[in-house]
């Protein structure tokens, strides 16, 4: 069974498709109802945020309700960003790299710093960094690839 817990998708969910994700409260209540005794929670969030503790103070409800309830790590989970590194660095490629992420208006972006080093040292490629909000702006990455008269880059 699928349950979603999208803070900005529930409207566009509705308005497109009239499909509703209810609430993690809701989507708890209703399987342990239903008679589920285990849960794994998997967050889509990159790092650790204020939406991962809203998580767990909903799951610490529900904890004595089912026999098991894990929420799983998020996907930039260690210090140093090597999780996050394996999975984007790739041995064959050639190019240097520029990485774009969604960013945040809020101090979190400071994790897209550690990513874009771990990277840079799996890899001894140049590698650029550019959000979507925040202040690592595609602008300034463009400034960085051309000061360094980047020829071949990977987007990713």
């Amino acid at each position: 069974m699928w349950y979603g817990f999208f803070r900005y998708s529930h409207n566009h969910l509705k308005e497109r498709h009239d499909y509703v994700i209810p609430h993690l409260s809701k989507a708890l209540f209703n399987l342990v109802n239903q008679g589920y005794e285990e849960v794994i929670i998997q967050p889509l969030h990159i790092m650790s945020t204020s939406d991962i503790k809203r998580i767990e103070e909903v799951v610490d409800e529900y904890k004595y309700s089912m026999k098991r309830i894990v929420i799983c790590n998020t996907l930039f989970s260690d210090e140093e960003g090597n999780e996050i590194a394996n999975i984007i660095w790739d041995d064959s490629e050639k190019n240097d790299i520029l990485l774009v992420g969604h960013g945040s208006k809020k101090n979190s972006n400071k994790i897209y710093d550690v990513i874009t080093e771990a990277v840079r040292n799996k890899s001894n490629k140049k590698v650029y960094l550019a959000t979507l909000e925040g202040e690592k702006t595609l602008d300034l990455a463009i400034e960085e690839i051309l000061k360094d008269a980047t020829k071949k880059l990977t987007l990713k």
